[in-house]
């Protein structure tokens, strides 16, 4: 029995929903994947545990979207069509989940600012705090409120015994800057009831 055959209008139509699908799925899969990358740059990783389902299921579908294209551009690596164009497409595609999946904020700010200086812990009755300090005199700071986590960035300075942290980006509860002073390696807030100690990594004394 011979299979029937479509009538020509009907495979192109066929054709063009294709490669509208294909379409919509890379589209998808690209503006997920600039979302999450602008997620995990330093200071824009703010998220509450309402967001964290959210994410979850952003992840899952970019992590999709690039399985079935790598699949896809692999299918047609194998039958030898437009060779060079999918090697790159692989290559882009990798890359590119790369950057959005394997990147979070402190390889962001190790790769934009070296190692860090100087690590920080403080805690305070309602939420604690690390901030790691680099070189060129700039900050990343993970703040833990219950319920919430807040990533801060800014430039520090110091003023004999007394660390000056200037925020670039702070919420509400936050305010422009924080001093904190040194004794020894401990830390004390100079404006609220912060707690903490200083430890210096990349060299053996403080200023």
């Amino acid at each position: 029995m011979k299979r029937p055959v479509l009538p020509k209008a009907v495979k192109v139509l066929m054709h063009l929903f294709g490669k509208f699908l294909l379409g919509i799925i890379f589209l998808s899969f690209f503006l997920w994947g600039i979302f999450l990358i602008w997620l995990h740059y330093p200071g824009n990783g703010n998220m509450c545990d309402s967001g964290n389902m959210i994410l979850f299921l952003i992840v899952l579908i970019f992590s999709a979207w690039a399985y079935f294209l790598l699949l896809l551009s692999a299918y047609y690596f194998l039958r030898k069509h437009r060779t060079k164009a999918l090697v790159l497409s692989w290559v882009f595609i990798s890359a590119f989940v790369f950057l959005a999946l394997g990147m979070n904020s402190v390889s962001w700010m190790r790769l934009l600012h070296g190692r860090p200086e100087y690590e920080i812990s403080l805690n305070a009755p309602v939420h604690s705090s690390d901030i790691r300090m680099y070189r060129d005199g700039t900050f990343f700071k993970n703040r833990f409120d219950p319920g919430c986590f807040y990533e801060l960035t800014g430039h520090f300075i110091w003023s004999g015994d007394t660390l000056v942290l200037h925020y670039e980006h702070h919420h509400d509860s936050t305010a422009g800057s924080l001093r904190l002073l040194k004794k020894d390696n401990r830390l004390t807030g100079l404006t609220d009831s912060l707690q903490g100690s200083i430890k210096a990594v990349g060299r053996n004394d403080f200023p």
